[in-house]
């Protein structure tokens, strides 16, 4: 029977019955607003008073063949507004919960249809594209509320793009591994927990998003065959941790990890030579590996709200990085060297920087140990190409691993290794950056041997005392 052709039956006030047709019960429900919530208010006039109904989303319909009285018996005949005239004048405060009922009712099957339907809509573009075969270029079933990914995928070798966003999946099919030529595949907003292993078959692969899924790991050699990959979104997901074979990716532009759980990342994705943009927003990132200087390509670094100290000096090495974003992290002081970068746009809002606001503080004396005495020996010795120790150091591969950690002193140019000063100068940021409102001067890191060099200081000089 046609639902909307049936006849409900309601309570009267009076103690009667009514019968109202199905059509105004469709009519209350656009009315009254009611989207699937537990709870609406629909407001409503009735006699030169205003009423409110409490539509709860509970309860069962029941009706009553001893009705009396029709109250719209010519609903089909009339206008939607004059049918909820006619249903509102029969209502009164008696039957409130009947007209509940009748809502959450006329709720639940429309509900049902749109599922019927939109798995109906489902299975029809599917059969679509499977008569297109190997012709068949696009498929697009977002948002479907799918739970497994159609397993006729083998049947579509010609397929270049994917898009599953919206839906259920948690599980990819090995049938996409017969995808070679898929180019797009985006599973974003899914049930995922992995980067599953069968994208390594898709080697076609140029972009591929998995945004808004519940990912915590790449199953091992899912980066093996992704040579041609692009871009790839990982946003709001899990990932505490990015293996090293993400350096497999040799031809990747586009790497975007926000919101997610990562402490550090791997000294291997440093070396993503053809890397443009990278974007680590909203992590828990402690540090940035030095390697950062291998990103030659780097136009656009994102590193907003994490737990940055530091930034290294590599960064510094970036000539063609443009964009910066270093906002809400602790940062106080930028490498030396790090207001000759061609910035376009940076942004360091959120961090406790030094101010030039000096303090007086009490100079201690240079006191250092026999190791760091001997190692600035054979530091400078080197420094000036001394044939015996030159010759002595290549036996003494410790003593060389050593030295290589050796810092440069920014007053006389002299090496030190484990002790110094820190101090701080303060310079104006380039008039080409696009920059914070509250940045007027950049305070940069500055290491100097000893209270020697500390004096012979310029005026833009400060040395970080604890105060």
């Amino acid at each position: 029977m046609d639902l909307l052709s049936r006849k409900m039956y309601c309570k009267m006030t009076d103690g009667s019955d009514s019968v109202c047709n199905g059509r105004v019960a469709e009519y209350v429900m656009e009315a009254s607003g009611n989207t699937g919530r537990d709870e609406e208010t629909l407001d409503w006039d009735s006699s030169s008073r205003k009423k409110q109904i409490d539509v709860k989303g509970a309860g069962v319909f029941q009706a009553n063949p001893g009705h009396k009285r029709h109250f719209a018996q010519n609903v089909e005949g009339t206008s939607l507004a004059e049918a909820w005239k006619v249903f509102v004048k029969a209502s009164s405060a008696s039957n409130m919960r009947t007209v509940a009922n009748l809502l959450w009712l006329t709720s639940v099957i429309t509900f049902t249809l749109f599922y019927f339907f939109s798995k109906a809509i489902t299975e029809k573009m599917l059969v679509r594209a499977l008569k297109g075969g190997k012709n068949t270029k696009i498929v697009t079933l977002s948002g479907k509320k799918i739970t497994k990914m159609p397993s006729s995928l083998d049947k579509l070798p010609g397929l270049k793009t994917l898009n599953l966003q919206n839906n259920r999946i948690s599980k990819v099919c090995s049938e996409i591994s017969t995808l070679t030529q898929l180019t797009v595949l985006n599973l974003g907003n899914n049930l995922l927990e992995e980067i599953p292993e069968e994208m390594k078959y898709l080697t076609s692969l140029k972009k591929l998003h998995l945004f808004g899924n519940k990912i915590c790991k790449f199953a091992s050699g899912a980066c093996d065959g992704l040579q041609n990959l692009i871009l790839l979104n990982l946003n709001n997901n899990e990932l505490a941790w990015i293996p090293q074979e993400i350096s497999r990716l040799k031809n990747l532009k586009y790497l975007s990890i926000n919101h997610n759980q990562l402490a550090s990342i791997p000294k291997e994705l440093c070396f993503l030579k053809n890397l443009f943009e990278l974007h680590l927003n909203y992590n828990q990132l402690i540090c940035i590996p030095e390697e950062i200087k291998f990103l030659k390509e780097l136009q656009k670094l994102l590193l907003v709200r994490n737990n940055i100290e530091v930034l290294p000096k590599g960064i510094c090495r970036l000539k063609n990085l443009r964009i910066l974003d270093i906002a809400g992290n602790i940062i106080q002081t930028f490498p030396s060297g790090f207001q000759n970068l061609k910035l376009r746009e940076f942004y360091c809002e959120g961090n406790p920087l030094f101010l030039k606001e000096p303090v007086t503080a009490v100079q201690q004396d240079d006191v250092w140990s026999l190791q760091e005495i001997t190692s600035r020996f054979i530091m400078n010795e080197l420094s000036e190409k001394n044939p015996f120790v030159m010759q002595a150091i290549t036996w003494h591969p410790l003593v060389k691993n050593i030295m290589s950690q050796r810092r440069k002193c920014a007053i006389c140019g002299k090496y030190f290794l484990t002790i110094w000063l820190e101090c701080v100068e303060f310079v104006p940021p380039s008039k080409k950056w696009k920059i914070s409102r509250n940045l007027q001067l950049v305070p940069l890191q500055i290491l100097i041997c000893s209270y020697t060099c500390f004096n012979q200081r310029g005026p833009n000089l400060f040395g970080i005392a604890q105060v």
